[in-house]
């Protein structure tokens, strides 16, 4: 099973939305071996007090993040600080700072952790981020040091539906509706990302060769 990281907002935000019969958060953690930075957790009790919106899952969350704990999932700062230092350092050397500066602190210990993980455990993994403005420089540290993918839950779910017998073309639209109604892309060049995601499903091996295919993966549409 695949090491996935995911920062502070796309896995508070993965308590709201559903793919039936589960939720994103579920569907995350059934199909990976998920991990946070201590530095998500402390994010998440900060915004918890400011924040309303989350007080219908809030139980939910921390019980989550107990189970996460108890299982030695949250991984603290001192584990992978080497790692944290070399980031700042990197980014700096390739005179990417701008870059740098785009990153939130849980995103800057995300990929940290990342490159810790990857080369502890030699293997490439995942990490999930929807804030779109820190994606160019999330993808290009992991891009040029090689630690694996980074998506966003959609692409995660839509990745979930192509594998899937439970998941139907309904319930995979149904969420990337969700996902932008709560979500909606704030920038100009961020407002095809909708178009772009229902372009995918349209053009997936599910949908153009369902007849012929005989994978389990394949769903009567």
């Amino acid at each position: 099973m695949h090491i996935c990281i995911m920062d502070t907002n796309s896995l508070l935000f993965s308590f709201k939305l559903d793919l039936l019969p589960m939720r994103a958060i579920e569907r995350v953690n059934q199909r990976f071996d998920l991990v946070v930075p201590h530095k998500v957790f402390e994010e998440y009790k900060n915004l918890s007090r400011r924040r309303k919106d989350y007080e219908l899952v809030r139980s939910d969350i921390d019980r989550f993040f107990g189970e996460l704990k108890r299982k030695g999932k949250i991984i603290e700062e001192k584990v992978y600080s080497h790692c944290l230092n070399y980031v700042h350092e990197w980014f700096n050397l390739t005179g990417m700072q701008r870059l740098f500066d785009t990153l939130g602190e849980g995103e800057k210990h995300c990929i940290a952790l990342g490159l810790y993980m990857s080369r502890q455990r030699k293997e490439c993994l995942f990490m999930i981020t929807d804030d779109f403005d820190a994606r160019e420089g999330i993808d290009f540290f992991f891009c040029r040091q090689r630690i694996g993918l980074v998506y966003s839950l959609p692409g995660v779910m839509i990745l979930t539906y192509l594998s899937n017998r439970d998941v139907s073309t309904q319930r995979i639209l149904g969420f990337i509706n969700d996902y932008f109604n709560l979500n909606p892309p704030k920038k100009v060049d961020m407002r095809e990302l909708k178009s772009r995601f229902l372009e995918e499903i349209d053009m997936s091996c599910r949908k153009k060769s369902f007849d012929e295919c005989g994978l389990i993966c394949i769903y009567g549409q």
